[in-house]
């Protein structure tokens, strides 16, 4: 279990919490969460709530599973106040906006060019 909570904050939260930084979750995204707890924590998992799972630590586990939801408001909340600083912010909101532009075009040449972009500015 301890193996499966590292591969989680390492690989899958990172892949979870990105669109949250740019975009408020989903309705259905406490859904996915739970099918992701599930898959990766098959035995626990018919026995424990993925919401239990988020405060492991109070029942005096090492590790538990980071909560996408709190973390994504403190994402955008970070975006937010940054965006407005003096240097010109990270301009998180014009980037977005040009990375969903692009991604609703069709053709992946567009969007593997938004998403250079993206990660160049």
């Amino acid at each position: 279990m301890s193996n499966n909570l590292d591969a989680y904050a390492i690989f899958i939260a990172l892949v979870l919490s990105f669109i949250p930084k740019l975009d408020p979750l989903s309705s259905t995204f406490a859904n996915v969460e739970a099918e992701v707890c599930a898959t990766l924590l098959p035995g626990p998992a018919e026995w424990i709530s993925h919401c239990f799972l988020k405060t492991l630590k109070a029942a005096h586990f090492p590790k538990e599973v980071l909560d996408i939801m709190w973390s994504s408001v403190a994402a955008r909340a970070r975006a937010a106040q940054f965006e407005d600083s003096a240097d010109g912010g990270f301009c998180v909101l014009q980037r977005a906006a040009r990375l969903r532009q692009a991604m609703s075009q069709p053709g992946d040449d567009a969007l593997t060019q938004a998403w250079f972009d993206y990660t160049q500015e």
